[in-house]
């Protein structure tokens, strides 16, 4: 006699329950990854925004050492000159005054 080999095929049984918990767990790690990936591109946009605030907060104490300069220099006689030359094109007596004829009507 010949022995033969049986091969018993094993049936497969599905279990319902345990396949819908791996789905659970496979859409809420992938709504977790999302959610990651959102909070990632929010969290570079906000520091992109911070980067650009620092800037203009430098830019206003700058402006602002700029202008406590000159207010430091508000009481002096050379500031009032030099206003009044500019501004209000004034000239000391005995200065000589050149004037544009291109600019004149």
């Amino acid at each position: 006699m010949s022995k033969q080999i049986i091969t018993k095929r094993k049936k497969i049984r599905i279990d319902l329950k345990q396949m819908l918990t791996c789905v659970g767990v496979i859409v809420v790690a992938v709504f977790v990854f999302t959610s990651f990936l959102d909070l990632q591109g929010m969290i570079n946009d906000n520091r992109f925004q911070i980067h650009e605030i620092e800037l203009k907060i430098a830019e206003a104490e700058l402006q602002q050492a700029m202008l406590e300069d000159t207010l430091s220099q508000v009481d002096t006689i050379e500031f009032l000159e030099r206003v009044a030359r500019e501004s209000l094109n004034m000239a000391r007596p005995g200065d000589r005054v050149f004037r544009d004829s291109a600019r004149i009507r």
